[in-house]
């Protein structure tokens, strides 16, 4: 789902609002993010989040399940700065993995070849063994993060230990646990949710029921 340039510019609005909650010197990560083109970037290359504003708006909608998740299972002792710093960072390396190119593409629907815009991964990405430990590299030069954080952050580069391992860090850390579990959310169950439609208010049904009869 493709963004406008004004849900674009609402989400950088609002993804500066939460940064500000953190009580920083933001100067130096604006200007990071507006030189590497942050609100703008893509979440992937292909399938969900393959559009201009997708990895802005996927750390928001990943802030959001993580508050909801946190609320609803009344889990005290994860802070919303804790929520802040991993939803807002958490996928940050993918802000330096991607580099626009244009294709050349037959439009299907005029049989003519035009330049399509599209993006891949860049030879000069951030390599630090895995990609959610990337993340914590290039974000930590702006923000401090205690130790639940950073396992938060770096989460996805537990497959490579044993499953016993990674059950041992969901039991003892519930920020962890709500990461991941937001992840989910947010990265597979979002793209398959539809708009829920609005139920007809009592005398639209009434109506209905009138007209049905008459016919």
């Amino acid at each position: 789902m493709a963004l406008t340039e004004e849900q674009r510019f609402d989400n950088k609005v609002r993804y500066l609002e939460l940064l500000s909650e953190l009580n920083f010197d933001m100067e130096k990560i604006i200007d990071f993010l507006e030189r590497i083109d942050y609100f703008n970037g893509i979440f992937t290359s292909t399938g969900y989040g393959s559009y201009p504003g997708a990895l802005c708006e996927t750390a928001l909608k990943l802030f959001d399940n993580m508050i909801l998740l946190r609320d609803v299972y009344n889990i005290e002792s994860v802070t919303r700065e804790d929520i802040i710093k991993v939803a807002l960072f958490r996928n940050f390396y993918k802000c330096a993995l991607y580099e626009p190119f244009y294709k050349q593409q037959v439009n299907p629907n005029t049989g003519a070849t035009e330049e399509v815009l599209t993006f891949k991964v860049t030879n000069n990405r951030p390599v630090y063994g895995n990609n959610s430990f990337a993340s914590y590299m290039l974000a930590k030069h702006f923000v401090d993060f205690t130790d639940d954080q950073i396992l938060a952050l770096c989460h996805g580069g537990f497959n490579e230990q044993s499953a016993s391992d990674i059950y041992l860090i969901y039991e003892s850390n519930p920020l962890v646990s709500l990461t991941h579990m937001a992840d989910v959310a947010t990265c597979y169950l979002a793209p398959w949710s539809v708009e829920k439609k609005e139920e007809p208010k009592k005398e639209e049904k009434v109506e209905k029921k009138k007209e049905d009869k008459n016919e």
